[in-house]
């Protein structure tokens, strides 16, 4: 057995050497294709190019992370993109079960739910495995680069003394991390963030991990603080992308509704660097146990000594390749609550109609509404003026009557994720805006939408919950 700590130093060969004195070296070329991945994200999400649309925030997040691996290589003389592949490639494969975990978790919390994800569970199940594997490098590609210009490898504190008392309280507060939250979630739902950070902390300790007791009991607290701003950095890129993004996520975290910051409650940005720090332990944990020790830290060159051997290596890449997709698929069905909506999923349009619509550029639900409404704002919609839909339905030879119907079911459809099924039943009960869901009754308009699924053998308005109409409910009248 190593002795506790032996690899767990922040600084020292090929672990994150300290920033060049001044200003490292130019920018390698893959930070502008990375920023250039970014532009090109948001040029697919404001030209609506229908399905690409969806996509912005897998070139978005995809680009920043590059263009940020970039940065972290000017300063460092390596990254991940650029020294240590092998390590992202295994990182990018980790990260889906990694992220599944709390997918599962979530099953029994509902704490999000994903909208206007792709049609069909396989390119759902795709659309996720390719958003999940950015989850460890966007844990620790920001705090890579926070400890560039931050010099948190300088500093030192007062060691902290790790004993058999420690590490037994993080053995409990670990194994109440991972059952609490499902014995009680609207209660220690707050405590899934820790779910894999406790029982990995000691056991990485005491093999000779990549440990981050190891760093505090040498005195070393920088990669923690690294790790913990990096994931704040991290959380606030996550959100501010998803508040614009087209397929994304809603939060309906119990007690914390009013209190958000675009869609993420204030108080659940904590969650992100708890999740980087745990992230760390768990990953550290798993590259003891199936990389012989490799770390994402260290460059692939000086690693070569440390292998799996053959048959570890074949068994883990399998292991992955079987768990992940499935996982993926699994996890992400039941917490989608509505699919991207499609111009034909719109009432009162025959096939003339959308032909007609499309040759006018009215291709997508969104272009729509933002004709009707006259203004371009698809994440608020309001109610359709009557002038505009007429004269667009004598311009387009489209009867008024139709067009009136479609143009307000495309409004209530991209409203918070709403989807066409729940505002088709919403027109139906009489609400044909998002103005008119302003004061409306949560209770009563679960009821009609879930009998309606019911009805409709539609398990999504079956399943749906009210705290996911009160969302809609609220918005509205934050836009009314």
């Amino acid at each position: 057995m190593t002795e506790p700590g032996a690899q767990a130093l922040p600084c020292g060969p090929g672990v994150l050497a300290p920033p060049r004195a001044e200003g490292g070296q130019a920018l390698p070329w893959w930070t502008w294709a990375g920023l250039a991945t970014v532009a090109g994200g948001f040029v697919l999400l404001a030209l609506d190019v229908p399905g690409w649309n969806v996509a912005f925030f897998l070139f978005a997040w995809y680009g920043g992370l590059v263009a940020a691996d970039g940065l972290v290589h000017s300063r460092r003389g390596h990254s991940l993109l650029r020294g240590r592949r092998r390590e992202l490639v295994a990182m990018m494969a980790a990260s889906v079960p990694f992220w599944c975990l709390f997918e599962l978790y979530n099953l029994r919390l509902q704490n999000w739910h994903y909208v206007f994800l792709p049609h069909g569970e396989v390119a759902q199940a795709a659309f996720a495995t390719l958003a999940f594997a950015t989850v460890l490098p966007a844990c620790f590609v920001p705090a890579e680069l926070v400890r560039t210009f931050g010099g948190l490898g300088r500093i030192r504190g007062r060691p902290l003394t790790v004993g058999p008392g420690l590490e037994a309280a993080l053995v409990v507060f670990g194994l109440a991390c991972v059952v609490l939250p499902l014995v009680a979630p609207r209660l220690f739902f707050p405590l899934v963030w820790g779910a894999t950070l406790g029982i990995p902390a000691v056991i990485n300790r005491r093999v000779g991990a990549q440990s981050l007791l190891a760093d505090l009991e040498a005195g070393r607290p920088g990669r923690l603080l690294a790790l913990l701003a990096g994931g704040l950095c991290a959380g606030f890129a996550w959100e501010l992308l998803n508040l614009v993004a087209r397929a994304g996520w809603i939060y309906t975290v119990p007690g914390l509704e009013g209190w958000k910051l675009g869609e993420m409650p204030l108080l659940g940005f904590l969650g992100f660097p708890a999740l980087a720090v745990q992230a760390f332990s768990a990953w550290s944990l798993g590259s003891w146990l199936l990389r012989g020790g490799r770390h994402w830290e260290r460059a692939d060159a000086e690693q070569r000594h440390l292998r799996p051997g053959r048959r570890g290596r074949l068994g883990a890449m399998a292991g992955i390749v079987a768990v992940s997709v499935p996982l993926s698929l699994l996890t992400m069905d039941p917490a989608v609550q509505a699919r991207r909506p499609l111009l034909a999923d719109l009432e009162g349009l025959d096939a003339v109609d959308r032909v007609a619509l499309t040759a006018a550029g009215l291709s997508t639900p969104e272009r729509l509404c933002t004709a009707a409404v006259g203004r371009r704002d698809w994440l608020r919609p309001g109610a359709p003026e009557p002038a505009r839909v007429a004269g667009l339905a004598d311009r387009l030879e489209v009867p008024v009557a139709a067009l009136e119907r479609a143009t307000r079911h495309a409004c209530l459809s991209v409203h918070k994720g709403m989807g066409t099924e729940a505002a088709s039943v919403l027109v139906e009960a009489g609400i044909g805006s998002v103005p008119e869901l302003v004061g409306a009754d949560v209770e009563r308009l679960h009821r009609v939408l879930v009998e309606a699924g019911r009805a409709r053998r539609d398990r999504r308005l079956g399943g749906l919950r009210p705290a996911q109409v009160r969302v809609w409910v609220a918005s509205a009248g934050r836009k009314a």
